[in-house]
């Protein structure tokens, strides 16, 4: 009887446990959705070419790359399939606003005349572009190569593999908030916004940096 009691007990604590962690993610969800409007709003212009590299950026970084991390959690479930299917959607996605983002700041420093790779932000962006390519080219080889692995490597690979990208993939967003918060501190946002949303901002997103390490897989 005391054994029963106590595997209830043990099974009630685990339950509240998931229940917060739940509302945790849910917490999270909105965050993530809430300050990538507020950082595309304040910064997207559509006829202005250099506003959309800051505004296609925090598409990329903070709604989608945060929510691939997160949705990743939910692929060792039963619904893998699905979820899966949605990490790999999500990181897509990121791609394709990094390199919109990429491509404006390109083309406005060659419109400009400036140099390119002249301050920390830069060169921290560079690293997130580069990582983001390499995580997403091991994603979809794990993804449509998943069999052909498995048969010359075994399981063990395959989850060395997954393990190492999911590993790689956390500390790539980690860079990713990083570069965003250094770009609250460069002589744009010091034009564009108030010292108190730049420093709300940088606060977010070490908000948001935190939130997805605890919540990763």
């Amino acid at each position: 009887m005391l054994a029963g009691m106590a595997d209830s007990s043990n099974g009630g604590a685990t339950g509240s446990a998931a229940s917060k962690v739940n509302v945790l993610l849910l917490g999270a969800h909105l965050f993530i959705v809430l300050l990538s409007a507020a950082l595309f709003l304040s910064t997207f212009q559509f006829s202005v070419l250099f506003a959309y590299h800051p505004s296609f950026m925090a598409l990329s970084f903070v709604l989608c790359m945060s929510e691939g991390v997160l949705v990743s959690r939910y692929i060792k479930t039963k619904e893998r399939h699905k979820y899966l299917q949605v990490h790999l959607v999500l990181q897509a996605l990121s791609v394709c606003f990094s390199t919109v983002g990429y491509a404006a700041i390109y083309i406005n420093k060659n419109r400009m005349g400036k140099l390119h790779l002249t301050s920390w932000h830069s060169w921290f962006g560079g690293l997130v572009l580069l990582s983001q390519a390499g995580l997403t080219t091991v994603g979809l080889v794990m993804h449509f190569k998943r069999k052909e692995i498995i048969y010359y490597g075994g399981q063990r690979l395959y989850k060395h593999i997954a393990q190492t990208h999911g590993v790689c993939g956390s500390a790539c967003h980690a860079l990713a908030c990083a570069t965003l918060v250094l770009a609250f501190y460069s002589n744009y946002a010091a034009a564009m916004f108030s010292e108190n949303w730049n420093s709300a901002m940088i606060v977010m997103l070490i908000v948001l940096a935190v939130l997805v390490q605890l919540l990763k897989p």
